[in-house]
This record gives C-alpha cells, sequence and structure tokens, in this order.
C-alpha cells in the first residue's frame, strides 16, 4: 500500500488522516491518542502518540520499517483495527447470551458473515478454525498456507463462543474490505497472514 491508496481506503472508511512531508499521522481530537509514521535517515517509525493521564504525550509501541508499503500496511491495520471496535464490541451484544455453536452459527449468518471466513470442521486457507471438545473450544488463525498461525489455548465453551465470534467478525470485515478495494482497482495487494494476525490479536 502506498499513501495515496492509504488516503483513499480510510476516507472510504470515513477517517481522517494528515499526511504532511515525512509524517503521516490520526486526524484526532485534542488530548486524545493517535497513531503516527515518521520518515527519517531513509526508515519509517510507526508508534502511537499516548496522552493519557500525561501532560505531554509519550511515544509508545515504536516498530521501524525499512520498507514504505510494509510500514503504511502496518499503520493502516493499527488505525482500522480502531475504527472497527465499536462494530465488533457493540452495545448490548447478543454474543453474550450464546451459550452453543449453532446458536453463535445463527448470529453469523444474522452478521452477513459466511463460512468463507470460518470452519468447524474443514482447515481452508486464512479463516477462524474452531476445535469444539464437549463444552471446550480451541481457536486457531489457518494461514494461507493452511497451518495453525496461532492458537489459543483450551477455552470453556462460552469464552470459547465470544473468541471465535471476535475473531470471526474482525477478519470478515478486514477481508471483505479488501475485496471491495480490490474490485475497485484501489488496492492491489492483499494482506499478508502477518498482517492479518496483527489484526486479529
Amino acid at each position: 500500500m502506498n499513501t495515496q491508496q492509504l488516503l483513499k481506503i480510510l476516507h472510504d472508511q470515513k477517517k481522517e488522516i494528515i499526511i504532511d512531508g515525512n509524517v503521516i499521522k490520526e486526524k484526532t481530537s485534542d488530548y486524545e491518542n493517535f497513531y503516527q509514521l515518521i520518515r527519517s535517515n531513509g526508515v519509517w517509525e510507526f508508534s502511537e502518540m499516548n496522552f493519557e493521564r500525561k501532560s505531554t504525550p509519550e511515544k509508545e509501541d515504536a516498530m521501524i520499517f525499512s520498507d514504505e508499503s510494509k510500514a503504511i500496511n502496518y499503520f493502516f491495520i493499527k488505525v482500522y483495527k480502531k475504527l472497527v471496535f465499536t462494530t465488533v464490541f457493540s452495545a448490548n451484544n447478543p454474543v453474550y447470551e450464546i451459550s452453543d455453536i449453532d446458536a453463535l452459527q445463527q448470529l453469523f449468518n444474522h452478521l452477513g458473515i459466511t463460512s468463507e471466513y470460518y470452519s468447524f470442521q474443514k482447515i481452508k486457507p486464512q479463516i477462524v478454525f474452531g476445535e469444539a471438545d464437549h463444552d471446550h473450544l480451541t481457536i486457531s488463525y489457518i494461514d494461507q498456507n493452511q497451518q495453525k498461525r496461532f492458537t489459543t489455548n483450551r477455552l470453556k465453551l462460552e469464552r470459547g463462543i465470544f473468541v471465535m465470534y471476535r475473531l470471526t467478525y474482525s477478519l470478515s470485515l478486514l477481508k471483505s474490505l479488501e475485496d471491495r478495494m480490490i474490485r475497485e482497482q484501489i488496492l492491489v495487494d492483499r494482506f499478508h497472514d502477518d498482517e492479518i494476525e496483527l489484526f486479529l490479536k
């Protein structure tokens, strides 16, 4: 992703950013934390400027990138993850009332989340995979090579249902946006597994 693609995709999501020379940052209210990318000496530094309980903001979670595209993708993933937080964790969320996998799948159907993004039976590329074991659930993200990129602990079913919901809903939002941006010729390349993992975790 380059800066123009970043501008277009975030504009589509009604999120404003500021690009000023070698600086890319979120446009936020005063004293609100924001993400930024700064180019200096041929490398990009990502960081979060944190105002919380501080008289002046402090730089946190700094990451250095030699590749501009990877730096911009990282910035986008962090911004988009924050954008969709209230969608995934909506008030009065019915997932808190769900105690079995059939009801979870019904919720996914209601939200328009298809089996393209998850499975309880078959491992497929770039899905969330749930392994049920009596009253427990173990959840993995399956990468492009059909390998488990990360796996949760064995969770009690109620907790596992919520984690399955969170990861699957998040993945569906990212992948459906990716598909639409590619169709509209805003994006050319798909997100890599490490970027998807960053978004989900």
